[in-house]
């Protein structure tokens, strides 16, 4: 597997990989990417972002950009957080793992490197990635020493009838 800087990839590959990936939002679009850096120009932000390439494919994107906020060094997006990398559709959970295993360890290294303070990452739930996938039903970045400090705390699935909601409930709340 190779990383290869977003500058080095073609912006047509890098956003038509987007449309395809179940994980992927406008966020991870290259014209995103160019938004979030002209965002925010007091934050002196600096581009990060990679792709890992197998044989010539990408196999997954990463959104990723330094900035200084307030005197924090952090990777953050537009002052907010940065949207989870976005894999090739189809791997099994295993390879989704090891992908995302090598994405994080490289994004440490970036972190060690240039004195980042903090890391903030965005796990969408309502993306295809998530709503349809029967095995990874968890925020992936705490699999690799990131700290939750979500808001959301459920997802609900409303394709579920009124009476299973409501058992699901807390005696408590259910009043």
């Amino acid at each position: 597997m190779e990383i290869v800087p977003f500058e080095k990839i073609q912006k047509g590959d890098w956003n038509k990989f987007c449309k395809k990936s179940d994980d992927a939002w406008f966020w991870h679009l290259s014209e995103w990417i160019e938004y979030t850096l002209n965002y925010s120009p007091e934050s002196q932000p600096e581009n990060f972002s990679f792709a890992l390439v197998n044989n010539g494919q990408i196999e997954a994107i990463v959104p990723l950009i330094l900035e200084i906020n307030d005197g924090v060094r952090e990777f953050s997006y537009g002052r907010n957080y940065t949207p989870i990398p976005a894999l090739k559709n189809g791997l099994s959970p295993e390879n989704r793992i090891t992908l995302f295993k090598e994405i994080f360890e490289y994004v440490d290294r970036i972190a060690a490197d240039k004195k980042i303070d903090r890391s903030k990452f965005r796990f969408s739930v309502i993306n295809p990635g998530f709503l349809e996938n029967k095995t990874e039903k968890y925020n992936v970045p705490l699999r690799f020493g990131y700290v939750d400090n979500s808001i959301q705390t459920q997802v609900l699935d409303l394709s579920l009838g009124v009476e299973d909601l409501k058992s699901n409930l807390r005696h408590g709340h259910k009043s």
